[in-house]
């Protein structure tokens, strides 16, 4: 089975990718969380606009310290 991945391999490099993801979407809404209580600011009850948020203002600053 040359050029093929055995099926643990393949799924421990799934694991990994969805643990890296999962953490850093945690770590966004953790630090959306704590800025917005430390501006005394409110998020708004719309997961769209909040979606927006963490887009714009977090994810796209955080990646290079993910390595992403």
């Amino acid at each position: 089975m040359k050029g093929i991945l055995s099926k643990n391999i393949l799924e421990a490099l799934h694991r990994a990718n969805f643990e890296k993801i999962a953490n850093y979407i945690l770590d966004i809404c953790e630090l959306v969380v704590d800025d917005y209580k430390k501006k005394n600011l409110k998020l708004p009850n719309d997961e769209n606009k909040i979606r927006s948020i963490m887009l714009e203002e977090y994810m796209k600053k955080q990646k290079n310290n993910y390595g992403m």
